[in-house]
């Protein structure tokens, strides 16, 4: 068992305590003298120019429409909008990145490394949607049982990114299925976002880089503008290593352990002769092979002990240690379990602090090329390519063999070996079979395809790879004059597929320290061992669209009216393709005596044995009559997506707003497979906004919408009760057969606005009515004796309701705005968010559910800024507080509703602490064309642990972290840094 002396982060040394209410009235007297001494009017307003407005949305005529928070929702309310500029000013690297300033929005950890989508409004992964240039991203796929299946979605390039749209709230009419408690939509860059006003060509190159992960970025990308052609290409390469902990954790820290070794089992220990040592042991033998005459027996080695594995339950029998001699204790300390002390990075097993060493790599092209027939039509196309490689290893498997090991009914085989080699090539252990006895004698039958030899480490492996391909066609017009029927219109086609493939492999063929996750069996490693597990997941989309739009004014009333419809036909296949072992064997036979005499294992007489050849043997588990839990090929779900959608955004005079929107969705589902659910699903979805503005600078906003999500092809496929074969055993499964998920969000804003700034209160409620989570149901069945009795049918139903509710604050101040004496470009912020749940519940008639578990809530968190930026961008810094409050232990308690009754559980043995840190940021441009950014992360290399990275120790993680491991592994960093080159033509 692993010693380690080291302390878990503490707490924050001192408690701050925030108040939302009092943070709020700040800002509001800060802001009233300015919205209300200037009679209405902003000290800044909108300029002038080539471009049109309409309530905040405005459209510039030679570049593509920009996104704003209030282009789809009237209102804005939970909408953040961020720019490539954003981005780089944001240092946003990664996807931990693009949220580390919005309370509210969480990254939800995948496990090995990669991550499987966001977490807001009390909802995560399927539930959230995640679109890029409005084309659904890759569901996440875990496979039953917590066997091999990424989970993980495919994380998009941030450097082919020109906007980002967080909407928090059930937000189906704008992203159709899947936007249960929000959405993420992605737009990519176009030419025009590399090419500046005025030029026809432009070139961009940024090279990054992060000191927690060791990320390195090289972005470098082109367009130009020709005549009526344009085009734009780029590419971004990365490579980075797993999240490095506070450096604190690892201070002090030294592992001790004790693991399973081998020895000469030449003596008896229980039988102390004259010279101050032990008599022999009944354990020698020879080889046959090894004799002069191998059928004679003449001219053989001389004897010897076969090998053993270490045993610490060995005694001297009557002797006690202090009578020991020096001789004597040294043959007994042979035979104890090996004591080993390694430093905290060369640690394998549950206690290890660092985190499991990651390799990631990824490369990503972005090409666009484009048209324009006229001013008013063009046509364009796109095409992107993009892997990514997460490799890593398990580090919580210890590379050695526990010395308490055999305890767990392992056997232990005595070594054979041939002269000169290692003892431990003769020694394995193995599981002994069903019924057997497991005293660890010679005689009994171990199950030799899962010997472990032991030489070799154990090392268990996840190569991960992501790849993603799209290419699109589409055609635009675009009428700036407006006196056309319409004003703006779009159809295009887009092929996306994205692969994820799996593999978990475990290698036992590299010697013990060194771990290889390249090594191969092969005879020369007797009793080596290779089992390995492959998952392949791929979704295609076949997405054709049109959208249309048109402004218009009809009495004081103006209309931004749009539409879209369109159908995507779709695909998923998860294909379980490999699932065997390989492994290395070394027999040897007993020969009979020439002259016909018993050998006991005396020296003199010792037992004769002859070495096998050895054998390389493969175990193809696909071949096998495996259950549906378990069987391998292909699981195959087609199905399209029919959709229309009509939206009103309406202003009437400088008082009133009003959006309304609708959409309706129809997805079918087929399949060959008789087990996995199928079916039609109707969806009607709607929003609406309502602002009312007393004054110029004063706002009162409600927002309502819907959303709803169809079963995930992972429910469709459903639950398959280990044991269970498609055809033998059909009335004993029920397809997957539930309703969509629903949700309804209400907000209400109160925006205030005025030449010192901006502050907005938002106050929501979101409610979920039958989530999808496996259970189990009684139905009647007809068993062989034609009784017919109720059966429990576990899959997956509509079973949990659940209500929270909470808070949003968001504010900027300026400077200049509140005093003309401060000068113009300094500025603070403030954020905060906190989320309540106020009800859950299960539905009647099932078992075996869970209650709806809240570990996807992030603590409440504040954000408090303060910075600067030169009226002409050429310096700028920013300094961030941020403070998080403990996760609520009561967030991660659940009810198992068994059929003894309800049992409640924790989900996680850990909750996080409050913590706090400090983020400073700069940016430097000497130049028009160059752009020096560098940040410093945890400024007082404060020691915390955020709940998203614990959150991998919950029951509802993806990829469940071993628990009683060592808090501080999930430590965030200490202080570290970003920088990054910006080079603009």
């Amino acid at each position: 068992m692993s010693k380690s002396r080291k302390k878990q982060p503490p707490a924050a040394r001192k408690r701050l305590v925030f108040c939302p209410k009092a943070l709020s009235l700040l800002l509001a007297a800060a802001l009233c003298g300015n919205v209300y001494a200037d009679g209405g009017k902003t000290a800044k307003t909108a300029p002038s120019g080539n471009g049109t407005e309409l309530k905040g949305i405005s459209v510039k005529g030679s570049k593509r429409t920009r996104t704003h928070r209030r282009e789809k929702d009237i209102t804005g309310l939970g909408k953040v909008i961020k720019t490539s500029e954003t981005l780089d000013k944001q240092q946003v690297i990664d996807i931990r990145d693009l949220v580390r300033y919005d309370p509210g929005v969480a990254v939800v950890e995948q496990g090995r490394g990669a991550s499987s989508g966001y977490s807001m409004r009390g909802v995560d992964k399927n539930r959230v949607a995640t679109t890029v240039d409005g084309i659904a991203q890759i569901q996440s796929y875990t496979v039953q049982g917590n066997r091999p299946g990424s989970g993980a979605i495919n994380e998009i390039e941030y450097e082919n990114i020109a906007s980002v749209e967080i909407s928090k709230g059930a937000s189906s009419s704008e992203y159709g299925s899947g936007s249960l408690g929000g959405a993420v939509g992605f737009r990519t860059k176009e030419a025009d976002d590399l090419i500046e006003d005025g030029r026809n060509w432009g070139v961009r190159s940024k090279t990054a880089y992060s000191s927690k992960n060791r990320q390195l970025l090289n972005s470098l990308g082109a367009a130009f503008r020709l005549g009526g052609f344009e085009g734009l290409a780029q590419y971004t390469a990365r490579r980075g290593e797993a999240a490095r902990p506070h450096t604190d954790a690892t201070k002090g820290t030294v592992y001790e352990f004790r693991r399973l070794g081998g020895f000469v089992s030449a003596y008896n220990l229980q039988q102390p002769d004259d010279d101050g040592g032990f008599k022999r042991n009944s354990t020698y033998f020879i080889l046959a092979d090894e004799c002069a005459d191998p059928v004679k027996l003449t001219g053989c080695a001389e004897p010897r002990a076969t090998a053993q594995v270490t045993n610490d339950k060995l005694t001297t029998g009557s002797l006690l240690p202090s009578e020991l001699t020096d001789k004597q204790k040294e043959l007994f300390a042979k035979t104890r379990s090996v004591t080993e002390r390694v430093s905290p990075k060369e640690y394998t097993g549950e206690g290890r602090v660092l985190p499991d060493p990651l390799q990631y790599r990824t490369g990503s092209w972005l090409l666009r090329g484009g048209y324009s027939f006229s001013p008013k039509h063009s046509i364009n196309a796109v095409f992107e390519h993009t892997k990514q490689r997460y490799d890593t290893r398990d580090m919580t498997v210890p590379a050695y063999y526990p010395y308490d090991m055999k305890k767990d009914g392992w056997a232990v085989a005595h070594g054979i070996y041939k002269q000169g080699e290692n003892i431990l090539d003769s020694l394995y252990l193995a599981k002994f079979k069903s019924g057997e006895s497991s005293d660890g004698g010679i005689s009994k039958a171990p199950e030799i395809d899962n010997a472990v030899g032991l030489k070799w480490t154990r090392a268990e492996y996840t190569d991960e790879r992501h790849k993603k391909q799209r290419w699109g066609i589409h055609y635009r017009y675009q009428n700036p004059a407006k006196n056309g029927v319409i004003d703006t219109a779009q159809i295009g086609f887009d092929r996306q597929s994205i692969n994820i493939d799996n593999l978990l492999h475990g290698r036992n063929c590299s010697v013990y320290p060194h771990a290889d996750r390249n090594c191969q069996v092969s005879t020369d490693k007797p009793w080596s061992h290779v089992n390995f597990e492959s998952n392949r997941y791929r979704e295609q989309h076949n997405l054709f669209r049109m959208e249309a739009s048109k402004d218009l004014r009809w009495g004081i009333s103006r209309h931004r009216l749009s539409a879209t419809a369109g159908i995507d036909r779709f695909q998923s296949v998860l294909n379980r393709d490999s699932l065997g072992r390989v492994f290395s064997t070394q027999e040897y036979e007993s020969v009979a005596a020439p002259d016909g005499k018993h050998r006991n294992g005396e020296y003199d007489k010792p037992a004769i044995y002859r070495k096998n050849a050895p054998q390389i043997v493969h175990w193809d588990g696909c071949k096998e009559n495996l259950s549906s839990y378990y069987a391998c090929g292909e699981r195959l779900i087609t199905g399209n997506n029919l959709f229309f959608g009509l939206r009103n955004n309406m202003s009437f005079g400088q008082y009133v707003d009003l959006g309304l929107g609708v959409r309706y969705d129809r997805h079918t589902f087929r399949s060959d497979d008789q087990w996995t659910g199928k079916g039609n699903y109707r969806n009607w979805s709607w929003n609406t906004g309502l602002v009312v503005k007393p004054t110029a600078n004063i706002a009162l906003s409600y927002r309502a919408s819907s959303g709803y999500r169809v079963p995930s092809f992972q429910e469709l496929f459903g639950y398959r009760l280990p044991g269970n074969r498609v055809g033998e055993d059909n009335k004993f499964h029920r397809p997957t057969k539930v309703s969509p998920e629903k949700s309804l969000n209400h907000e209400w804003g109160l925006t205030l606005r005025g030449a010192a700034g901006t502050l907005e209160l938002t106050q929501f409620d979101n409610r979920y009515k039958g989530l999808i989570a496996r259970g189990t149901r009684y139905y009647p069945v007809k068993f062989n004796d034609d009784v017919v009795r109720n059966h429990p049918f576990q899959n997956y139903y509509n079973v949990q309701d659940v209500r929270l509710g909470g808070t949003n604050i968001a504010a900027r101040l300026e400077g200049n705005g509140i005093w003309d004496k401060i000068p113009d470009g300094l500025y603070a912020t403030a954020a905060y968010n906190r989320i309540k749940p106020k009800s859950v519940s299960n539905r009647a008639g099932f078992s075996g559910v869970q209650s709806y578990l809240f570990d996807m809530i992030q603590p409440s968190r504040y954000i408090l800024g303060m910075g600067y930026d030169h009226p002409e961008k050429k310096w700028g810094a920013n300094l961030t507080f941020t403070y998080s409050k403990p996760k609520n232990p009561d967030e991660l308690m659940t009810s198992y509703q068994g059929g003894s009754g309800t049992v409640n559980v924790g989900a996680s043995k850990y909750s996080s602490r409050a913590w706090k840190t400090t983020d400073v940021s700069a940016y430097y441009s000497p130049r028009k064309n160059m752009t020096l950014r560098a940040s410093v992360y945890n400024v007082g290399n404060y020691r915390y642990v955020t709940w998203e990275a614990l959150r991998q120790t919950s029951s509802g993680a993806v990829n469940k972290h071993q628990e009683g491991g060592n808090y501080a592994r999930y430590a965030a960093p200490g202080r570290n840094a970003a920088v990054s080159l910006e080079l603009k033509f």
